[in-house]
């Protein structure tokens, strides 16, 4: 601010020194003529400001990578990652493409033609790499890309709940509805939508009418609506806009709503968005152009709005209105009588007022907005113009502005930070005091008023960067006829945490700052300089990759305030972009409808409206394939539709209702009532059902039954119970699939579906209550083979062409005679793929196991620990466990060979959702998260966190570490050694454990010579062994296997399948000068204590030091199928390693020479990539080579790879570099594309399937 502070004072001595005075008749208004509005104003209630908390994320988080998109048959143009989104580009002859994300279908309405080219844009993804993929036919392209995080900051996100319809991550919502709106579409697009107290629904057209349905409040699905295109005017509006409305401000739309544009084109024409007694809202990635509503405004927060995000948009001109000022349109992004809101990144187009704030509040309490990087281009006035309100101003690009930046009247409080202004003229003001009265004069006149003559707000101002022509008056400063102590612009603060005096106060009103900024409601954030702000600016704001309208502004515009006539025509004759849909677009519901969510933000549920053919509207949950096929298939299970009695009102319900993919069949007559009944099933307890209270009316039910779609190989289970020995019936419409018998103790109906089709389950007589029902969908593990055409791999209520045979081997937790079988998980089977996983991952809920302690909290959790029988699992729900001491499952207490004791996530949980959190440790070299000195435990699917020494501490044998996460704990994240010193003989060393499909990351010891990721080391046995693994971002190294002299040598360990990366320098980009930084240190102390570890399938890059290194381990080392590229020092180091084997390397990308043997002793060498003296050989067959030993050999050009995009080292990776499985999940990354080369190499699913001892149900 200083620098500014001094170039703007230069300038105005300046002019003052020439005598360039301004005259009054050139002062700017800004009158507002808007009529008050009658309705209630926003509660004026105090805040609990102990519980304030925010549901977002400070700043853009991740990177954004493009790549060039590869295959067969097809062009690729180029894949992109946005913001929680990706696109894809390629021309072919086609009319119709399938295009799948990370496996997922992609619905086919993202998929439109762009001039020649063909364009798919992927919203709702997680920050992260991404693989897309296009086919038609036999023809394909596929590339991966890294997708970055929005910028969720600001005080939209004031809660826990995160406005909108997609999660914090920026995935799709539970239960989320997505409609497709495009130009086709818009007045068709059809939902049932839940419009009683008792459930009953109404079918609803037009996205209007949808929005009318869902004010009355009774269905609370989040809803998403995905604009493509350009998008004139609906059949159905509210004068003119769409409206965003609950029913009252004491009853307001609170499901989670999101208008969002798809790619770069999406665009409202002539119709804009307002919104009033609504909270939880998102508007983003759209163009308003030309709107001629009668209210004018591109979006309007009209009154009793929370927690609303508006972002990402591009605000053109509207018509012209009635006023002088309404010649570009009336209001872009106006807010009155809401809170908790958010303007950012979005990008204002010559507009004429900008930002409103504030109208007729009234008061100065609890009304709060963030306005932060957002791009004022060449705009008049407004940015904002604040009445009342708190505001947090920062990292705005104020970009040739004419009249002036932001405005404070009627006892606002402003808070401009980091803001850059450029040609800005007045870039803060005051109502009634310095500039907004002086004028760039000297003389003060109070017909220069911009705003009407209000009182006056309050302005603090940090950091701020003001160039070219511009008037500014600080508090204090120096201004020919001013007393600066009272006329001044804004007071300006030399450190953010500064206060304003309440001795300051304006000149109009005696208003005071609030100092909301430095109290307990601020969030957190880190604002950019005001330069790196116009950088991201120029970058991010407005829509995707800055939208497909592009226009120069002349310099002139920098002073003009009148309509720009060539931007004008341009936008009166805008067409669009899209010029074509693809065909595959019509087996998809024609209103364009979905509910659900996958990693595609696409669902795979019902949807309502017209259908072609028979399809019913659900889309694919997989890619479709033609041509014939053979191979082996994994077994996957996931939930797709849980449906839960509790989560209800009791009531009676005389209609047909939706609940998702279920529909409950009803009548007036034949009605279902939700009643108030008590009942456990395992470990779960129940307080309501559906009582059925009678019979059917046959195979087909028209009431008191639920309908449901299954998919062949899909799981229908259901919790029920009865007053009196009952009969529960599954038909399929024609005949009875199954029936079990109720009783009055509540039980588990379950069935496999044998075919794909349209179920009912119902009570053959008499009441049955349902608590819970849920399908569950799977496919089948074992071979097939046959050819199919149009077919998908997952659920489609459409009809598919063609014929399939084969053979399906593999459990399941159903039969279709309708007996309910047990969970069987005990085999181990195998499969093509690589890796390995456990068969726990196949247990869909806590029912299944049989001795099963549930678990909430770290009191229990460490009671259950002595509890917990053989064979038996501790079950963590989702949750944080805190602990200020070492957890000790002592060298006693143990399962066995044939029960091993299970610590496990609840069924449904993520790794990243169960944590153990050790932080409130002391940094000490005992201080460890968990000692694991028993043997025969099997840990899955936990995050262990923040312990002062390392975050699992293995001692015991025979245990199995499976799909956890080490985090930021302050030595290695993992490591195996001996629980005392007395224990001297190896023998008595842990050995046998296996530590499966785990990440560690973020690791740090003080130093940073100590913390891996994964250590096994000084005293460890025989047979432990690492598969599919990755370590990354710690501090020292990815593993470490070093042994000393005084202890001796430890014994062979096993690395598989795994991967490290960016080891030596943390996520944050912290680095440690002593920290080792290899991926893979295979020993130490210089051939003293040798041991022939194994190591295959592995992939290191870009560590600080080596990829591979022996560290001095001079023993029979074993290399591979392995591949290294671009470590820092060497790829792979093995200079001290006697009589080593190395076949299948692949080295890329080096910085120094590889070693391999000894000066003196060789090591053996094969089918290996090797690079030297500045040059690569192929050793094709076994070679024995020496340390520098040059001409090995052929010599050959570099390789190159079918990608080299790397993953971001970031908290999302145990996310996205793994397969469902768990299985680590690279794709084509560093495979060479010459077949030549082995290198490693990795699959989509696991290759050998480990049974599981745990006893099931």
């Amino acid at each position: 601010m200083k620098k500014s502070l001094r170039a703007g004072m230069a300038l105005t001595s300046l002019v003052f020194a020439a005598g360039l005075i301004f005259s009054g008749c050139l002062a700017i208004s800004d009158e507002e003529s808007e009529e008050a509005e009658t309705t209630s104003e926003i509660s004026a209630g105090s805040i609990n400001r102990a519980a304030v908390s925010y549901s977002g994320t400070s700043g853009i988080l991740g990177s954004i990578t493009s790549a060039t998109p590869t295959g067969s048959g097809l062009t690729g143009v180029k894949a992109q990652g946005w913001l929680n989104s990706a696109y894809i580009v390629w021309t072919g002859s086609s009319s119709s493409y399938t295009v799948t994300c990370d496996g997922q279908a992609v619905s086919s309405y993202l998929t439109r033609k762009i001039g020649g080219q063909w364009r798919c844009d992927i919203p709702g993804l997680a920050k992260g790499n991404h693989t897309i993929k296009v086919t038609s036919g036999s023809s394909y392209l596929s590339a991966t890309v890294s997708v970055a995080s929005h910028d969720r900051t600001g005080f939209a996100f004031y809660g826990t709940i995160t406005p909108g319809a997609y999660k914090a991550d920026g995935t799709l919502k539970d239960n989320a509805v997505v409609l497709y709106v495009n130009e086709s579409t818009k007045d068709k697009v059809s939902l049932d939508v839940v419009t009683s107290s008792k459930g009953a629904t109404t079918t609803c057209t037009g996205l209007q009418n949808i929005l009318y349905a869902f004010k009355k409040g009774y269905d609370n699905r989040p809803l998403c609506v995905r604009l493509i295109g350009k998008v004139t005017d609906f059949a159905t509006m509210d004068n003119g806009d769409i409206m965003i409305s609950g029913s009252s401000a004491s009853k307001p739309l609170s499901n989670g709503l999101t208008i969002e544009g798809i790619g770069s084109d999406a665009t409202a024409y002539g119709w804009g968005i307002r919104i009033k007694n609504a909270q939880y809202v998102e508007i983003s990635n759209i163009g308003f152009m030309m709107i001629d509503s009668a209210e004018g405004d591109n979006v309007s927060l009209q009154q009793s709005n929370k927690n609303v995000w508006v972002h990402n948009c591009d605000m053109f001109y509207g018509t012209p209105g009635g006023d002088a000022d309404q010649k570009k349109g009336d209001g872009s992004l106006d807010c009155k009588k809401s809170t908790y809101v958010t303007f950012s990144y979005n990008h204002f187009w010559d507009s004429g007022k900008c930002n409103l704030l504030g109208l007729s509040e009234g008061t100065t309490s609890d009304l709060y907005i963030t306005y932060h990087h957002n791009w004022y281009d060449h705009s008049d006035s407004r940015h904002p113009r604040c009445r009342y309100y708190s505001a947090h101003i920062y990292n705005n690009y104020y970009d040739g502005n004419s009249k002036y930046g932001a405005g404070a009247c009627l006892g606002s409080s402003l808070f401009m930070e980091s803001n850059y202004f450029r040609n800005c003229k007045y870039p803060m003001m005051i109502s009634m005091q310095g500039t907004d009265l002086f004028a760039g004069t000297s003389s003060k006149n109070s017909a220069n008023s911009t705003f009407s003559k209000e009182a006056g707000g309050m302005i603090k101002a940090y950091n701020n960067t003001m160039t070219g022509t511009y008037y500014f008056i600080p508090y204090g400063g120096t201004y020919s006829g001013a007393d600066t102590t009272s006329d001044f612009d804004a007071y300006v603060v030399s450190s953010k945490s500064a206060t304003v005096p309440s001795s300051v106060v304006s000149l109009s009103g005696s208003n005071k700052y609030n100092n909301f900024d430095t109290s307990s409601i601020m969030y957190s954030y880190t604002a950019d300089s005001p330069e790196d702000a116009v950088k991201n600016v120029k970058k991010y704001a407005g829509r995707i990759e800055g939208g497909d309208f592009t226009y120069t502004f002349p310099d002139s515009a920098d002073k003009s305030y009148d309509v720009d006539t060539t931007l004008k025509s341009k936008l009166e004759n805008y067409t669009g972009a899209t010029t074509a849909y693809n065909e595959a677009s019509s087996s998809e519901s024609s209103g364009g409808s979905s509910s659900g969510s996958s990693s595609s933000g696409e669902s795979s549920g019902s949807s309502s409206g017209s259908s072609s053919g028979s399809s019913s509207g659900s889309t694919s949950s997989g890619s479709s394939s033609s041509g014939s096929s053979s191979g082996s298939s994994s077994t996957s299970t996931v939930t797709s539709a849980k449906l839960t009695a509790d989560s209800y009102s009791t009531g009676t319900i005389s209609s047909d209702t939706v609940y998702g993919d279920f529909t409950l069949l009803a009548t007036s007559k034949k009605n279902v009532k939700i009643s108030s009944s008590s009942a456990t099933y395992g470990s779960t307890s129940y307080k309501n059902a559906w009582d059925l209270q009678g019979g059917a009316d046959g195979v087909k039910p028209s009431y008191r039954a639920f309908k449901v779609t299954l998919a062949k190989g899909d799981i229908l289970k259901a919790v029920v119970n009865a007053n009196a020995s009952r009969t529960l019936q599954l038909s399929n419409g024609s005949k009875v699939v199954s029936s079990a018998s109720v009783g009055t103790s509540a039980s588990l109906f379950s069935y496999n579906a044998t075919s794909a089709g349209t179920y009912y389950l119902y009570s053959k007589s008499s009441s049955i209550r349902v608590f819970e029902i849920t399908k569950t969908g799977s496919s089948s593990s074992g071979s097939s083979s046959g050819s199919s055409s149009g077919s998908s791999s997952g659920s489609s209520s459409g009809e598919s062409s063609g014929s399939s045979s084969g053979s399906s081997s593999g459990e399941s937790s159903g039969s279709s005679s309708g007996s309910s079988s047990s969970l069987s998980i005990s085999a181990s089977k195998t499969q093509t793929g690589v890796g390995t996983r456990s068969r726990l991952n196949e247990i869909s809920s806590i029912n299944q196991i049989k001795n099963a302690i549930s678990v909430s909290n770290a009191t229990q959790l460490k009671a259950a620990l002595n509890e917990v029988v053989s064979g038996g699992a501790i079950v963590l729900a989702k949750g944080t466990y805190s602990f200020s001491e070492t957890i000790t499952i002592s060298s006693s207490n143990n399962g066995s060979s044939s029960a091993m004791k299970y610590i496990i996530a609840a069924p449904g949980t993520s790794a990243e959702d169960v944590i153990l959190d050790f932080s409130s440790q002391s940094l000490s070299d005992f201080n460890r998260g968990i000692h694991l000195f028993g043997s025969y435990w099997h840990f899955y699917g936990l995050t262990i966190k923040g312990a002062g020494d390392n975050g699992l501490y293995v001692s015991g044998k025979n245990n199995i570490i499976e799909n956890c996460i080490f985090v930021e704990n302050r030595d290695s994240g993992l490591q195996i050694a001996r629980e005392k010193s007395s224990l001297s003989n190896m023998s008595d060393w842990p050995s046998n454990n296996l530590i499966l499909n785990c990440t560690s990351y973020n690791n740090a010891d003080k130093t940073g010579e100590n913390a891996d990721g994964f250590a096994c080391k000084l005293t460890a046995g025989n047979g432990n062994v690492f598969d599919g693994c990755i370590s990354y971002s710690n501090s020292d190294d990815g593993w470490d296997l070093y042994a000393k002299e005084a202890t001796g040598s430890i014994g062979v360990v096993t690395i598989k399948n795994c991967v490290a990366f960016n080891n030596g320098k943390l996520t944050t980009g912290s680095s440690y000068g002593n920290g080792d930084m290899n991926g893979f240190k295979l020993g130490g102390s210089n051939g003293k204590v040798p041991t022939a570890h194994i190591v295959s399938n592995c992939i290191a890059f870009a560590n600080g030091h080596d990829g591979f290194t022996d560290n001095g381990n001079g023993g029979s080392l074993s290399l591979t199928n392995c591949t290294s590229y671009n470590n820092a020092k060497v790829n792979f180091n093995f200079y001290r390693t006697n009589k080593g084997n190395f076949t299948g390397l692949v080295t890329g990308s080096p910085n120094n020479s590889d070693k391999y043997g000894t000066s003196s002793v060789a090591s053996t060498v094969s089918k290996t990539l090797y690079y030297t003296n500045s040059k690569y050989y192929w050793i094709s067959s076994a070679t024995s080579v020496t340390n520098g030993q040059k001409n090995v050999g052929t010599q050959v050009n570099a390789p190159s790879f079918k990608s080299t995009s790397l993953p971001t080292a970031n908290s999302s990776v145990h996310k996205n570099l793994r397969n469902a499985d768990g299985t680590v999940k690279l794709g084509d990354m560093l495979k060479p594309n010459d077949s030549t080369y082995s290198g490693a190499s990795f699959s989509t699913q696991a290759a050998s399937i480990l049974g599981v001892s745990l006893k099931t149900n």
